[in-house]
């Protein structure tokens, strides 16, 4: 009897399962690690926002002469016409705009301190003797928070916790 073999053309069952099963184990190891580089970047895009207000209030103060700048707004400035003390076009406008709600962080300025007794030549306003930004991961305890002052020192939270409100509570925290 003359028998012909059959020629198995595809995969079989068992080697299919072996195949997802070392995919699923590569994704099982991957996924966490790209979860962390994502938090991390975007910590680090925060701790850039809070560092460049820092920057900005500080070339406000001394271009101005009018203590820090009395709201976020003020750094920034128009496009179109010339700065001036109250817009003083030392921050990008498109900063304030995302800082709300950018890399999963709401970004807060307070103007701290007592405000100055006059507005400098050509201010509207006075400006004020302190400020104060924070960043706080919008998921409380999801990622690190921070702070920073005029003395331009960046602090921060590891647990994430409440947002801090003063200058004194910033200045408690770690030094980053």
């Amino acid at each position: 009897m003359n028998k012909k073999t059959r020629k198995q053309s595809g995969f079989s069952l068992i080697e299919l399962l072996v195949v997802v099963g070392i995919i699923l184990i590569i994704a099982a190891i991957a996924v966490p690690s790209l979860l962390s580089a994502t938090w991390s970047a975007r910590q680090t895009k925060a701790v850039g926002f809070l560092n460049a207000i820092s920057q900005a209030n500080s070339m406000y103060e001394q271009k101005y002469q009018d203590g820090y700048a009395p709201t976020i707004g003020v750094l920034a400035g128009p496009t179109t016409a010339a700065p001036t003390c109250d817009l003083a076009e030392v921050l990008d406008n498109s900063l304030p705009a995302t800082m709300t709600n950018s890399s999963q962080y709401i970004i807060t300025y307070t103007a701290t301190g007592t405000a100055l007794t006059t507005a400098a030549t050509g201010c509207t306003n006075p400006g004020q003797s302190g400020f104060l930004v924070t960043a706080q991961p919008m998921t409380a305890g999801a990622a690190n928070s921070y702070c920073i002052d005029e003395a331009s020192i960046l602090h921060v939270d590891t647990t994430g916790g409440t947002a801090v409100t003063t200058d004194a509570a910033c200045n408690a925290l770690p030094v980053q």
